[in-house]
């Protein structure tokens, strides 16, 4: 479930990075958003984009622009800010280029730039302020969960980003930006400063606005999916689920029950609803999506058989009737036969090797039956995790469980 979405991150969402020595190229598209209500709506562009995305890596020099959406009339230009070193012929770029945008109804607007500031603008698009996110975590959240890789730091799948209205400490109603974490961290950022705020009264508000939030984007998404060229509507989808999940929002069942029912594009979503349907003590009723794959001789070494899965019919039900039964040595046939595809793929630490995790959806008792198939195409390993890994963590989100399942 986890590589889908740092695909998307990869592509879209990767960190800024002004001295470019990472392996990996970044391209930040334009990007277009509207207000809540549909009044406003935001432009930011970059000419290093007039060729069409994906062609021009580490694009820059945006030029942010406040329309009314009905009219298209100008409320306000900002261009991206830049300066000048002394005797230096070129400018240079003092904020990241941004890979999100969200505009309140007010005309506010929160920039997230690609090394993970926020930046607030006032109504007449001028910076009040930039808050780091990712150089908020501490020192243990970011060995937990951040993951250094060649497209800079990852951390942000499942997070949510939007403005949220909550009382302060001296009961004055404003707005907030809220930013939430995979592991349910919440940051909040005054709109009226575009500084990091916190305290006990705005945490419980934010939790109670995040739900509200999620509980929104499912009813809007069940109606409208976000099309397939939408990766930031999809990935406010995610997110939206995660939380449902999290939360045990009982309300979000009926819709979870319908994007499960949903086909198509809708099966890449089918594993995260999956995962929240569980943890609100729901059975899914359609299988899992994924396949189990043959081992195929490669010139350098095994590779998966992704031109013919093998399809199953087995039933969540006869899944954990049949479970006792998947024993080390069956084929990867039998395994099939047994209990169909998994629910998910993760690196177990343990076994130092990748994993196929099936949930047992055992009534008040679930488990995890974790099995590894060997390039032989038999299993080698099989492992019964009581309770299921997503009871409590987040191993299922991360694709990697250190130990602590076990």
């Amino acid at each position: 479930m986890l590589l889908g979405w740092l695909l998307v991150v990869v592509l879209l969402l990767a960190a800024f990075v002004p001295l470019r020595a990472w392996a990996t190229d970044r391209y930040y598209s334009d990007i277009t958003a509207f207000s809540p209500d549909g009044r406003l709506r935001l432009e930011a562009k970059s000419p290093d984009n007039s060729a069409g995305p994906m062609r021009r890596a580490f694009a820059s020099n945006f030029v942010y622009t406040l329309y009314q959406a009905d009219t298209n009339a100008v409320i306000w230009k900002r261009e991206q800010p830049k300066a000048r070193s002394k005797g230096m012929p070129d400018e240079w770029t003092t904020e990241g280029s941004p890979i999100g945008a969200f505009v309140h109804n007010s005309g506010q607007v929160a920039i997230r730039t690609a090394d993970d500031q926020v930046v607030m603008l006032d109504t007449q698009g001028r910076t009040l302020g930039s808050s780091p996110i990712l150089g908020s975590f501490s020192p243990e959240e970011r060995e937990r969960w951040v993951s250094e890789t060649t497209a800079g730091p990852m951390w942000d799948y499942y997070s949510a980003w939007a403005f949220i209205e909550a009382t302060d400490d001296a009961g004055e109603p404003r707005a907030y930006f809220l930013v939430r974490t995979m592991w349910q961290r919440r940051f909040l950022i005054d709109a009226r400063t575009g500084t990091l705020a916190d305290s006990p009264r705005l945490q419980e508000q934010a939790v109670r606005a995040e739900a509200a939030w999620a509980m929104d984007m499912l009813q809007r998404s069940v109606k409208r999916p976000p099309s397939p060229s939408d990766w930031a509507g999809r990935s406010r989808l995610a997110a939206a689920v995660h939380i449902a999940g999290c939360q045990r929002l009982a309300g979000s069942i009926p819709l979870l029950r319908q994007m499960e029912r949903g086909k198509g594009d809708w099966d890449q979503y089918r594993s995260g609803v999956h995962l929240a349907l569980r943890r609100l003590g729901e059975v899914p009723r359609r299988g899992p999506v994924l396949e189990l794959k043959r081992w195929l001789k490669a010139e350098y070494g095994r590779v998966p058989d992704h031109q013919n899965p093998l399809p199953s019919t087995v039933t969540f039900a006869q899944r954990v009737a049949n479970a006792a039964r998947v024993v080390e040595g069956i084929t990867i046939e039998r395994l099939n036969e047994l209990v169909g595809g998994p629910d998910a793929q993760v690196y177990c630490h343990v076994l130092q090797r990748h994993a196929l995790d099936y949930d047992l959806d055992i009534p008040g008792a679930p488990e995890t039956l974790r099995v590894v198939v060997g390039e032989n195409n038999t299993v080698t390993h099989v492992r019964r995790i009581v309770p299921a890994v997503w009871v409590k963590g987040y191993v299922r989100e991360m694709g990697y469980d250190p130990g602590e399942s076990d």
